[in-house]
């Protein structure tokens, strides 16, 4: 763990002193992560000069999801980092494991100072959107082509169509409860 060098260029993220952070390295561009976003960092831990806990490699979590996975003071912390940056936050107990302590590594009202090089991050809204506009009508998700078929069958003429066809009853017709995309009568539908 590489200590901060000067505790007076420290940005006090929460405005109280209770959660510091100094840059150690500059990130990349100017985008920060936000809440709901899925973030890869790697992590050392320090409390009173030894070090307690590492990521061993990189630990991913969702930011600003309860519960959370981080503690307080990063949850706090990283939405204020660009991309590849490395600082050390220095988290006192409020901030950290609190009064109760994370036993046997972390001591009661333990001040840890961390380490923290965001690696990168995942906005999922804008990747589920992503890969909305990827679907095309074959190999959408089941809960897609189960609507698309919904559809279709609710409007006079296929309802009519598919009876005769089918041989079916009109007046109420029902589409199966599950669909499986392996399904023929589903890989026809789609074609």
């Amino acid at each position: 763990l590489r200590m901060a060098k000067e505790k007076s260029d420290a940005l006090d993220v929460c405005g109280d002193g209770g959660c510091l952070k100094v840059i150690l390295e500059e990130g990349v561009g100017e985008d920060t992560p936000q809440a709901g976003d899925s973030v890869q960092l790697e992590y050392y831990i320090n409390i009173n000069g030894q070090l307690i806990d590492s990521s061993e490699g990189v630990f991913e979590f969702d930011l600003g999801m309860e519960p959370s996975d981080a503690i307080r003071g990063w949850e706090k912390a990283i939405p204020t980092m660009k991309e590849k940056e490395t600082a050390v936050v220095t988290c006192a107990p409020s901030y950290a494991f609190g009064e109760q302590g994370a036993p046997p590594k972390i001591p009661p009202n333990a001040t840890l100072e961390c380490e923290l090089k965001l690696l990168s991050w995942v906005n999922k809204g804008k990747e589920r959107e992503k890969l909305a506009e990827k679907y095309t009508p074959t190999d959408a998700p089941e809960e897609q082509v189960y609507d698309e078929y919904k559809k279709s069958i609710e409007t006079p003429e296929n309802t009519e169509n598919t009876a005769k066809d089918l041989d079916v009853n009109t007046t109420n017709p029902k589409p199966p409860e599950i669909f499986k995309l392996d399904d023929p009568c589903i890989r026809k539908m789609t074609s």
